[in-house]
């Protein structure tokens, strides 16, 4: 009788310990896409603590910092286009200033500020890449169809997946106003040669006071410079593509512009 109650509670023991595994495993294996999967209510703030360890993160488009996500909350910087930051696996849902519920994620940027991020900029766990050539992206790694093209030029973050032979990337969606993820078969580098002739390259394009010829210019010479460096075929090919696109504007301008008349002086003296 002794011996059967023993062994009953060893029994007990045992399925206690194996749920208690397998409840610790459940949430470290909690999806961290979507709907929060666990939330503990904190001031009308939805919290999730991604237990993983900390990660790159890409922004993707220019995105405040902020010190909390209370009504009061201060900026404390802002993030821009292409910077790298660090995640630090927490996601907080809170109201923007326009009355939105947004996620945030807790990252740290390169000087040690710390603070929470809008997630529809951020690309997390990605690290900074960039197209090098017009190349089709798709919705999964499975789908037979692509469902856009993505231009040379464009920043992305490099997802930690590879499936089907295609990579995890991930793209600011103008039309939507966020950061989309999608799967791409090629065409896209993550080098620090081809990053700096990318920042070059907006630098020279969105200098809204350069004329049009100095722009040329400028870009001619970037091209120039690019054969001296080992920048990806594919980019350099891209350059030169958007070389000849200004080329043919500028001709067309010349055309369109009417040649100026003599004066009666230079007519005169002529004859």
């Amino acid at each position: 009788m002794r011996r059967s109650m023993l062994a009953g509670g060893l029994l007990v023991l045992l399925l206690l310990s194996g749920c208690e595994r397998l409840e610790r495993k459940s949430v470290e294996t909690a999806p961290t896409g979507g709907e929060p999967v666990a939330s503990a209510q904190e001031e009308g703030v939805s919290s999730r603590n991604i237990p993983r360890e900390e990660a790159p993160a890409v922004v993707l488009e220019a995105v405040s910092i902020w010190d909390s996500l209370d009504k009061g909350k201060k900026s404390l910087a802002t993030a821009t286009v292409g910077e790298r930051v660090t995640f630090l696996g927490e996601i907080k849902e809170g109201v923007s200033s326009s009355g939105n519920k947004l996620e945030y994620a807790l990252v740290r940027l390169s000087d040690g500020t710390q603070g929470w991020a809008y997630t529809g900029y951020l690309a997390l766990r990605a690290t900074l890449g960039v197209i090098t050539k017009k190349v089709d992206y798709y919705q999964r790694p499975t789908t037979l169809l692509p469902s856009g093209q993505l231009e040379p030029f464009t920043l992305i973050g490099i997802g930690e997946k590879k499936e089907e032979g295609r990579q995890q990337i991930y793209f600011f969606e103008n039309s939507r106003n966020v950061v989309r993820e999608a799967w791409v078969m090629e065409g896209f580098s993550d080098r620090d040669v081809d990053l700096r002739l990318t920042a070059r390259y907006f630098l020279i394009l969105r200098d809204e006071d350069l004329p049009p010829e100095e722009r040329y210019q400028k870009l001619l010479e970037l091209a120039q410079e690019s054969q001296a460096e080992p920048v990806s075929a594919d980019l350099v090919d891209s350059l030169q593509v958007k070389l000849d696109e200004l080329a043919q504007e500028l001709a067309e301008e010349a055309e369109e512009t009417p040649s100026p008349e003599p004066s009666p002086e230079t007519t005169a003296s002529s004859m």
